[in-house]
């Protein structure tokens, strides 16, 4: 994700990038000291963490220039009164924390997030002379054939010519997981974890996951569940 953090007290710039670096570090994360800085950034951002009131352009105004340069960046307001949050969805607001941020609370807000970014992802697969757009939340795993690749959505399975090295490069590292050097499964829908393979929602067959890698995915897996449970 490209995230922008926006507030006039250092302090709490400084605490917002150190708990997104620890949640989400392969994010690219900006901040800004002012509504007016933030403006003045050509970069199109996936997430603003925004606080309501600073000195200059409030939070509240800033939110409003983005919606009308047709900016859709998923918004989180911070501020320490909450009088501001009908304001707040008139500018379709994602999130509304008060401070002092609640660490269980801001946690939930940013995976809810990344999980509202990563679900609206579109993969382009080209099949059978076709080119189809895919919703990345839909891909259930990925099995190796060949020099191709078979794509298992939750309603259909598309025939990609490319490898699956193609496919572990494009989809989202922290969503999907090699187990196997045939396969490729999404984290989110993992049913079951056995000793030497997995039972995934939507499919029958259960995927194996190489000895080698078992360990690792386990700890991939729990991490996983950890940030995301209540959310997949």
């Amino acid at each position: 994700m490209k995230i922008a953090i926006c507030d006039d007290e250092k302090l709490i710039r400084n605490d917002i990038w150190e708990r997104l670096s620890r949640q989400t570090p392969a994010s690219d994360i900006d901040t800004f000291q002012s509504g007016e800085e933030l403006l003045e950034s050509d970069v199109t951002y996936d997430l603003v963490i925004l606080d309501i009131e600073m000195s200059g352009i409030s939070g509240m105004q800033t939110a409003e220039i983005l919606r009308q340069r047709k900016k859709e960046s998923l918004i989180i307001f911070l501020t320490s009164y909450s009088q501001w949050m009908p304001d707040a969805f008139k500018v379709r607001a994602f999130r509304f924390l008060t401070k002092p941020i609640n660490d269980r609370e801001f946690m939930e807000a940013v995976a809810e997030a990344q999980e509202e970014i990563t679900g609206h992802v579109k993969i382009l697969v080209e099949t059978k002379g076709q080119m189809v757009l895919v919703n990345q939340h839909d891909i259930v795993y990925c099995e190796a054939f060949g020099d191709g690749t078979y794509i298992y959505t939750k309603e259909e399975v598309l025939e990609s010519s490319k490898p699956l090295k193609y496919w572990k490069e494009t989809l989202d590292a922290e969503h999907f997981y090699q187990v196997h050097k045939t396969y490729i499964i999404a984290l989110r829908y993992v049913r079951i974890v056995h000793d030497k393979d997995v039972q995934m929602n939507y499919v029958n067959a259960a995927i194996p996951v190489s000895r080698r890698k078992h360990t690792k995915f386990k700890e991939a897996f729990f991490e996983y569940v950890r940030k995301y449970a209540r959310h997949v």
